[in-house]
């Protein structure tokens, strides 16, 4: 699967595939963020630690230094 995804930008680049009998959903956008968990089960799912995000999400729009900070992080910029 991951050599699938490195080559095809999929693990699962074929829907009759006998082994695998999981097809990966890509991440549609930022609010449905699809993941294919690759272990001994394979499993689907959607917003992996989503309110984990939201958290970190708030907090960055309450904080304008937060804000700063993380663009000029982005920007290659560094304190």
């Amino acid at each position: 699967m991951w050599t699938n995804f490195a080559k095809y930008g999929n693990p699962t680049p074929t829907d009759n595939d006998e082994l695998l009998q999981i097809t990966w959903d890509s991440v549609e956008n930022e609010k449905r963020l699809n993941f294919l968990s690759i272990s001994s089960d394979l499993t689907k799912g959607r917003n992996p630690f989503y309110n984990r995000m939201l958290f970190w999400e708030n907090i960055h729009k309450e904080h304008i230094v937060l804000k700063v900070i993380t663009h000029m992080n982005d920007m290659g910029l560094k304190f």
